[in-house]
């Protein structure tokens, strides 16, 4: 606890000594919310830029994550799939919102029966490593019609997955990622995906910094910026046979 405080401690003397005006934070900041708390007491104007699920004392800028999931599920519904598993990192901040309209979708549609989670770490060997594991493991009938990552690379491991498995993507299976990264653009097949601009979450966030510094706002008093994401359906996913 004490040295995350400390890392907390060390941003914002860095910061203060480079007579920074205002604070982006890209991602999550190491430490916990004391941590946080110790670099808002030292600085007025700070924005995040991350996946987080709630309100913090400074304003961020994220997408809509529950959004997004639904417009995976209703896309894979919509294409035939029922037999849908989710895979996750548990660690991501918004996992619990992803895994909330996952499940609250299958129940809704009387599809309880097929709510399946697998957890992996999202790095392209884990998934990897996961997916190898599931085809293996899982007879043709058990296994999956798709696969909803909670993020591309860890989809991308599971592309990788299928490819040794010999399992044909989509004919075999449908697979989703979430966020639209560059190479997803360039993956066999080209991977569907949720896009949440990265760029555009950047430009909202420092415009609203800016705002912040120009009108003398602080954190409490400058509220979030949620984005709508969209769905992007690249080859990975077809109707089911």
């Amino acid at each position: 606890m004490q040295q995350k405080i400390d890392i907390a401690i060390d941003y914002g003397s860095v910061l203060e000594q480079s007579h920074a005006d205002g604070i982006l934070i890209i991602g999550e900041l190491e430490g916990d919310e004391e941590a946080l708390n110790i670099l808002m007491s030292q600085h007025h104007y700070v924005v995040g830029v991350s996946d987080r699920i709630g309100p913090r004392g400074f304003p961020g800028v994220y997408t809509d994550s529950m959004a997004g999931t639904y417009l995976v599920m209703e896309h894979l519904w919509t294409l035939g799939h029922r037999n849908i598993m989710w895979v996750a990192d548990p660690r991501l901040q918004d996992s619990n919102l992803h895994a909330e309209v996952y499940q609250h979708f299958l129940v809704e549609h009387d599809a309880a029966d097929h709510i399946r989670v697998v957890q992996t770490a999202r790095s392209f060997q884990a998934s990897r490593d996961t997916g190898l594991n599931l085809f293996t493991e899982l007879k043709v009938k058990q296994r999956p019609t798709a696969i909803f990552a909670t993020t591309d690379v860890m989809a991308i491991g599971l592309l990788q997955a299928a490819f040794q498995a010999r399992i044909h993507v989509p004919e075999g299976i449908s697979i989703v990622g979430y966020d639209d990264l560059d190479i997803a653009a360039f993956t066999i097949p080209l991977l569907t995906t949720v896009r949440q601009s990265g760029f555009g979450m950047g430009q909202v966030a420092a415009n609203l910094l800016l705002d912040m510094i120009e009108q003398e706002r602080d954190g409490f008093e400058a509220e979030d910026v949620v984005l709508t994401p969209t769905l992007v359906v690249r080859q990975s996913t077809q109707a089911l046979q």
